[in-house]
């Protein structure tokens, strides 16, 4: 009796977290407002988790969420905009600022060889066609 009691209570309990915590694919196209093209790299994030996607190079995306949550959606130059989650969304982004200057900034480590080529900044034709090496030392020490 026991046995069947806990295994009846267990099921239920099974049932009715299932039941809450549904999930819902969210898919759909961000668009923006001025042109009505795709916005690729776009972020959709569902609120209050860390779960979030990027859409494609075609604006689309496609993300598993809480039926009951929401999503924010945002984009670098664009309003956020907070929406329920569906299927087929349609989300078009209206400008925010309009940016004059970006600035990239890149950083590379590069490993330097000395050689004579990279050594030597100028050479006259009249100095190439010496052969004193004497004038070829004189033109390295000289950078």
């Amino acid at each position: 009796m026991n046995k069947s009691f806990f295994t009846i209570v267990v099921l239920l309990f099974g049932i009715v977290a299932t039941a809450t915590s549904q999930t819902l694919k969210a898919t759909g196209i961000v668009r923006s407002q001025s042109d009505g093209q795709p916005l690729p790299g776009a972020t959709i994030i569902e609120t209050g988790t860390n779960k979030c996607v990027i859409t494609d190079i075609n604006g689309q995306f496609n993300i598993d969420v809480d039926a009951n949550s929401t999503i924010t959606v945002s984009f670098v130059g664009f309003e956020n905009q907070t929406l329920q989650p569906s299927a087929n969304m349609d989300i078009v982004l209206v400008d925010d600022i309009v940016l004059d200057d970006i600035v990239v900034t890149g950083y590379q480590v590069q490993r330097r060889r000395f050689s004579i080529a990279c050594s030597i900044s100028y050479c006259t034709r009249k100095l190439m066609l010496t052969p004193s090496l004497a004038a070829l030392t004189l033109t390295i020490t000289k950078v």
